[in-house]
């Protein structure tokens, strides 16, 4: 084989409780695989809940693959691959279904030549660098000298533009501090790119796709255990708003899995804590105001967020016997307040 293309591949869970992980490792990718066994009935509970999911993160390329042929008679996995076709339809999806046998590799070489192909990636080199984070950590061991300590590591993927080495850098919504009566305050971060890593790979500059390692000069103490993941990172000044509260146009799906049971729409209410997925950011919110014509939601987050209008918000709602998160819906940003900063 010829090398023409690199692809990060991230695996997302299926269950219903992980959902809002799965949303939130959407938020850096350009295309999904939708993963069927031939071997099980179709279509199970969450795939509806995976196909809604892929419509709200705007992913516009996906590829249905129909795995595990050869454990089944080829009537069988006909009749599926027809009945996925037209499940698909029903959902306004075009996607193609590639019939396939991972373990004995069998038409490997069509999912391949269709991500090559029809799943080219669009990135802008042009615009202020973007970074959305998705890990963070500390890479010091506990006993290491002071005057060998590292700034502390995000990682995430680049989506615009193109980040340097030595490059100044903003992060927001940055350090939070909890204030009286529930208010909340940012501390926007700055600091420089001290090092790019892909994998093991040192770079000197890093273009929107994969997963990117950012050595900072931060103290360590803020990026460990993940405490910036949300945050976005780029070129100062260029950045969107920080907002601590929301007014999106909101949509209700028709229908909701529960206990493997479809269910009418979910009503939601003023007053209501719902959460939100936002990027790479899950946190909760309160329903403070709510109007069905124009349908609008006035939400107050549980923490600040880095946003930009017209963004998309998906929406997930506790009920059900074990009162568990599941998707109900999905917003668009219109406009918001800003918490205090400095």
């Amino acid at each position: 084989m010829k090398l023409i293309r690199h692809f990060s591949l991230v695996d997302c869970p299926g269950h219903n409780v992980l959902m809002s992980t799965m949303l939130n490792g959407a938020a850096v990718m350009d295309a999904a695989l939708l993963l069927i066994a031939a071997n099980e009935t179709f279509p199970q509970p969450q795939t509806l809940e995976h196909l809604k999911a892929v419509e709200i993160m705007h992913l516009t390329q996906l590829i249905v693959v129909q795995n595990k042929i050869d454990l089944v008679p080829q009537a069988t996995a006909e009749d599926q691959y027809y009945r996925i076709k037209e499940y698909l339809y029903n959902q306004a999806s075009h996607a193609p279904v590639i019939p396939l046998c991972a373990q004995l590799k069998h038409n490997i070489e069509y999912l391949l030549e269709y991500m090559v192909r029809v799943v080219p990636p669009k990135r802008n080199l042009t615009a202020h660098s973007l970074m959305t984070v998705i890990r963070s950590f500390d890479i010091n061991k506990p006993s290491e000298n002071i005057d060998d300590l590292c700034g502390g590591v995000v990682g995430g993927t680049v989506t615009k533009g193109i980040l340097k080495v030595g490059q100044e850098v903003e992060i927001r919504p940055g350090h939070v501090r909890r204030l009286q009566k529930g208010e909340q305050k940012c501390q926007y971060l700055h600091s420089h790119v001290t090092s790019l890593k892909a994998e093991d790979n040192n770079l000197q500059f890093a273009i929107p796709g994969g997963l990117i390692a950012v050595g900072t000069t931060l103290d360590p103490t803020l990026t460990r255990s993940n405490k910036m993941v949300g945050n976005v990172l780029g070129a100062k000044g260029s950045l969107p708003e920080v907002y601590s509260v929301l007014e999106i146009s909101y949509y209700l799906l028709l229908e909701v899995m529960v206990a493997s049971k479809k269910v009418h729409k979910i009503k939601i209410q003023e007053r209501d804590n719902l959460q939100l997925n936002v990027g790479s950011l899950t946190l909760g919110a309160e329903v403070t105001k709510m109007t069905e014509d124009p349908p609008m939601m006035r939400l107050r987050l549980a923490q600040p967020v880095c946003c930009s209008r017209d963004e998309r918000v998906a929406i997930s709602s506790n009920f059900g016997s074990d009162k568990s998160f599941r998707l109900v819906g999905w917003g668009t940003i219109n406009r918001g307040a800003a918490p205090q900063t400095g």
